[in-house]
């Protein structure tokens, strides 16, 4: 959210020129970097506790029942929040620098840390059965 005010402002003074590069820029850090960030990490933990009263109405009872914090699959949270992370970092530069090859590179990243997220998800939701 920082980066993507800075980028606001910066783009506010540019010459006419170098605004496009700026304000694809800028608007991938306010959507990718901002919403889409912020739905990816929330939706696991919406997951695990809609699973947890799933299965606590089902069983009326918490015992063998994990804590909703506990029902994903740490390895899997630990890959996407780096790949997610690095790809942003990597898609930022490269769209600012026009990098081809970059912007390639940062969305399988990007795609690569969403499929580890479903991977953790699929995890969640797998103690619904």
């Amino acid at each position: 959210l920082i980066t993507s005010a800075i980028f606001g402002i910066i783009l506010l003074y540019l010459v006419p020129e170098q605004r496009m590069r700026f304000a694809s820029t800028y608007g991938f850090i306010a959507l990718v970097n901002g919403m889409s960030q912020i739905i990816v990490g929330m939706r696991p933990k919406l997951l695990s506790i809609f699973t947890w009263y799933h299965v606590f109405t089902d069983q009326k009872s918490t015992e063998n029942l994990p804590r909703p914090i506990d029902m994903g699959n740490r390895k899997f949270q630990g890959a996407s929040f780096v790949l997610w992370t690095i790809g942003t970092i990597t898609f930022t530069a490269s769209l600012l620098t026009s990098s081809r090859s970059g912007i390639l590179l940062s969305s399988i990243l990007l795609a690569t840390g969403l499929m580890f997220t479903l991977l953790n998800e699929r995890t969640i939701l797998k103690r619904m059965i």
